[in-house]
């Protein structure tokens, strides 16, 4: 027997039977999603975070932290409307309700030296009173989008994500609501997905790879 994987309460270990049998890898992906939720003046919410202690214990000056979506990791057994309501709700204290999946991000240096796949979607705020997490949120805020792509020092993935978002959301303002039993206009539905490469947080040469319904290609 060889060592597979560990949790809090199990250790598993594995044999094979035949040399050739197909034996998966546990834990090579960590799962997460963020919401890109609009109010009803068409406001996108957006949070900074409070950094962790281990970047104030090795930082030499002040850590920079950036605005982006509110989101978090996918609890295990959670459908991911369920989670990135819930993500919005705990780090924002804003309602909201699903409306669709808006892209899909895809990128290796994340915890534990697993990949990270992380989903977005796009979000309808029911309330507008903010109430931070204090514990994980520095500050929390309603944008006026093209506000926000406009700012330099805004990062290169937090705007493609509000670009992106920002027009999900006017595309779903314009469009009337499907009847139950109306088939979807396969012209606009999104059908297919774009590719956006942009650099990553760490370095130069580490992408992070976007993917976007072609309707609402950046």
């Amino acid at each position: 027997f060889t060592f597979h994987h560990c949790q809090t309460r199990q250790l598993m270990m594995v044999k094979k039977l035949q040399a050739s049998a197909y034996l998966p890898f546990a834990a090579t992906h960590s799962i997460g999603i963020g919401g890109a939720t609009f109010n009803e003046r068409g406001e996108i919410l957006l949070i900074r975070e409070r950094p962790l202690p281990s970047q104030l214990a090795a930082a030499t000056t002040e850590v920079p932290t950036h605005w982006k979506l509110p989101g978090g990791m996918v609890e295990p057994f959670e459908n991911f409307t369920d989670a990135v309501v819930r993500e919005v709700f705990e780090e924002t204290g804003v309602t909201a309700t699903f409306s669709q999946m808006l892209a899909l991000r895809h990128h290796h240096h994340g915890q534990f030296g697993a990949s990270n796949i992380y989903f977005v979607a796009l979000l309808q705020a029911t309330s507008a009173q903010i109430a931070i997490d204090e514990r994980e949120i520095a500050e929390a805020r309603w944008f006026e989008p093209m506000a926000f792509l406009q700012d330099p020092t805004a990062g290169a993935y937090n705007k493609l994500l509000v670009q992106l978002a920002l027009k999900a959301y006017q595309h779903a303002m314009s469009e009337p609501a499907l009847a139950p039993t109306a088939k979807p206009d396969h012209a606009t539905a999104g059908v297919g997905w774009h590719s956006h490469k942009i650099p990553g947080y760490r370095a130069a040469d580490d992408t992070y790879e976007v993917f976007s319904p072609r309707f609402i290609r950046g």
